[in-house]
């Protein structure tokens, strides 16, 4: 561990072992810092929700429903498929996880979930084929998730997951590196609200609030990076002149 949180090593984090460091470490990523700077690429609008009628080959949804059925798995499909019948009071839909052994045991009749993906045409009935999900007592209606780059052997969802886990706990470590001042001016939320705001925004309004003021941030810190370097760069060649200068009058 080291003086600042932010600094500790990657593996400080739920869920993060020494095999997964060294894949996160080739995106740019090994400590808790580098882990909160890592920014969605993009998000997905999970607030629109399609009721299950009306629904066509092709079509990206986003519904919530119930799950009213699960098929027992067969043991000797290869494929380890297990389907489901989900129902969100207006239709219903067959839903297929293929090597959906952990689904199984995971997701319950009665359980009510948020599914994402695009419908296609199965014996003559509409299904999806291994939608994103999310358990509806675990986020809002009016979702927006973040969708991170994906490395080998790491998914978005992973990422996201163990983010999730990084705000929780060194969140209170994130300081206001901004003078008050320019703060004020240009309304800025706080640092720690930032980066709450573009891993976890409630809006894409509020997703832009945190990228403008981590923009400032940025820009900030290379400003102050430059004065160090120039004033470095001045002490050096102050040095040299003094050097020379001795140098000369000693001769």
């Amino acid at each position: 561990m080291t003086g600042n949180p932010l600094l500790n090593p990657v593996t400080s984090i739920y869920g993060i072992g020494d095999a997964v460091s060294i894949k996160l470490e080739k995106i740019g990523i090994s400590t808790v810092f580098d882990l909160l700077n890592f920014y969605p690429r993009k998000y997905e609008d999970w607030s629109e929700i399609s009721p299950l009628y009306g629904l066509y080959d092709g079509q990206l949804i986003t519904f919530k429903g119930v799950v009213k059925s699960i098929a027992p798995i067969n043991r000797y499909d290869k494929l380890q498929k297990c389907v489901m019948v989900v129902s969100d009071g207006y239709g219903t839909i067959t839903i297929t996880f293929f090597h959906g052994k952990y689904v199984a045991t995971e997701m319950h009749v009665g359980d009510e979930y948020f599914f994402r993906g695009v419908v296609s045409v199965f014996r003559g009935g509409f299904q999806l084929v291994n939608p994103q999900k999310l358990r509806a007592d675990k986020v809002n209606d009016g979702y927006i998730r973040p969708v991170y780059k994906q490395t080998a052997g790491i998914s978005s969802r992973q990422i996201e997951a163990w983010i999730g886990f990084a705000l929780r706990d060194y969140s209170k470590y994130l300081t206001n590196i901004i003078p008050k001042s320019l703060v004020e001016s240009e309304d800025l939320c706080s640092s720690a609200e930032a980066y709450q705001y573009v891993h976890r925004p409630q809006s894409f309004a509020q997703a832009e609030i945190g990228r403008k003021r981590l923009a400032y941030e940025e820009q900030y810190n290379l400003s102050s990076e430059r004065k160090k370097n120039v004033c470095y760069k001045y002490q050096q060649i102050f040095t040299v002149k003094e050097r020379k200068s001795y140098e000369f009058n000693y001769r």
